[in-house]
């Protein structure tokens, strides 16, 4: 008789090991492939992310839906439309881990743009070329063990209408109990 924890085990090692291979592989085409243009003449950079300078620009939160424990991050970011045309901010992408021997853990989220004329965030808004304005990031998904309790540090891409990621590496997100911990 097969014992099944162990299958379990092997299964995810092989998961694992499948997302290690899956990961080298689009490091090393990032490193090979270098900056190139777009293709149909679309830009392959049209934004510059910044981090915002507020202490409470990036922090996480814990919520409850149900039984279930939820994590809520979000994001203050400065957003400059590097491009000559009109840019849309369409998605995010928040990349951490639990544990420092874990492998990335990835969560998908929205962004929303900044309008300087009503003082809104919305998906919908443009920033103008040669533009800066406020972008926020917000990722919701359930709390696994091992997730961080007061700093959560993580990498962040926001994705604009051409699916360019703008990746922005090692930001710290703050619980609000660890906002003023050295």
């Amino acid at each position: 008789m097969v014992d099944l924890g162990f299958l379990a085990s092997i299964l995810s090692l092989l998961e694992k090991l499948g997302k290690l291979v899956a990961a080298a592989y689009r490091t090393i085409r990032s490193w090979l492939g270098g900056k190139r243009e777009g293709a149909h003449g679309l830009p392959p950079q049209t934004i510059v992310v910044t981090r915002d300078p507020r202490i409470a620009a990036l922090f996480f939160t814990w919520a409850k839906a149900g039984v279930r424990d939820m994590v809520h991050v979000t994001g203050d970011l400065n957003a400059t439309n590097v491009w000559s045309k009109d840019v849309k901010v369409a998605s995010a992408i928040l990349r951490y881990r639990r544990t420092w021997w874990r492998l990335r853990e990835q969560v998908h989220g929205s962004a929303s743009v900044h309008d300087p004329n009503d003082l809104r965030y919305s998906a919908k808004n443009e920033i103008a070329p040669n533009a800066m304005t406020w972008l926020r990031v917000d990722f919701t998904f359930v709390k696994k063990p091992g997730f961080p309790e007061r700093r959560l540090k993580a990498d962040v891409a926001v994705i604009d209408q051409f699916n360019n990621h703008h990746w922005f590496r090692g930001l710290e997100f703050r619980h609000p109990e660890a906002m003023l911990d050295d």
